[in-house]
This record gives C-alpha cells, sequence and structure tokens, in this order.
C-alpha cells in the first residue's frame, strides 16, 4: 500500500494516476523499445511529456478496498473513468454473457431485454464450473449489471 499515491489520488486523480503510469513506463523494457521506436522520443522526452504505461499494476498499490480508505480511493478512480469496478475474469464473464443473451435473441428473434436464462444455461453454454459461475454472476448482480 502507498499512503502518499493514495492521497494524491484522492486530491487529484487524474494527475496522479498519470505520475504513476509514468513512472511505471521507466521499468518496462518493451514499453520504452515502444516509445523509442514508434514515438520516436527519449525516455526523456516521454517523461517530460508525462507519457506512462499502463501495467495494471495501480490497484495493488492502494489499499485493500475492505478498508474505508481503499473504498474511497477506489470509487474516486471510478467516477473518474481510470478504474473499473470489475475484475479481468467477472468483465470476461459479462462479455460472454452478453454474447450469450445477444445470440440467444437473434436465434429465437426476440428482444434481447426478454431472454431469459438460469445458471445452468449459462454453466451449459459457457462451459463455465459452477463455481466460478455463481462468483463472477453474484458481483454482477451486486453491481446491478444484470
Amino acid at each position: 500500500m502507498n499512503s502518499e499515491l493514495t492521497q494524491a489520488i484522492l486530491a487529484q486523480p487524474m494527475s496522479a494516476v498519470a505520475d504513476y503510469y509514468a513512472s511505471c513506463l521507466a521499468g518496462n523494457a518493451k514499453a520504452l523499445a515502444f516509445v523509442r521506436d514508434e514515438l520516436i522520443l527519449t525516455p526523456e522526452q516521454a517523461a517530460q511529456q508525462r507519457i506512462g504505461f499502463s501495467d495494471r499494476s495501480l490497484g495493488t498499490q492502494l489499499p485493500s478496498k475492505r478498508v474505508k480508505s481503499g473504498r474511497e480511493v477506489r470509487e474516486q478512480l471510478v467516477s473518474f473513468g481510470l478504474y473499473k469496478k470489475l475484475s479481468p475474469q467477472t468483465r470476461r464473464f459479462l462479455n460472454r454473457l452478453s454474447r450469450y443473451v445477444s445470440d440467444t435473441a437473434t436465434e429465437t428473434r426476440i428482444p434481447r431485454d426478454s431472454v431469459c436464462f438460469t445458471r445452468r444455461d449459462i454453466r451449459q453454454r459457457l462451459g463455465w464450473s459452477d463455481l466460478q459461475m455463481r462468483m463472477h454472476l453474484t458481483k454482477l448482480v451486486e453491481l446491478e449489471y444484470v
């Protein structure tokens, strides 16, 4: 947990996140090679322009979402569009579920918002285990995505 970063995000979210990811660029040889070869910039020029590399490590630097400060900083980031509430696995589940609903609507020629399904339908169609499906579906219901 990085308390300086947390305070910076609460005060100036856009600037703090830009600075954080700019610092991540310096530690990633592949990203630096891209900046050098594709953007034709030196590391110094990239730093001056605050070019960064989003390595998805921001969440690991924040307090746990189980504590108040962790929830506050994440909500601040979400409100600025800088952080997603869904984990990559839950987002993948949501995307596959959405495709399933669209396909079912097309096959049955009914409106997408009229498609009904059971957890069993989802498990069979997506090939996910009962535990995975329940975990991700519970999260989506909790966040009112479904």
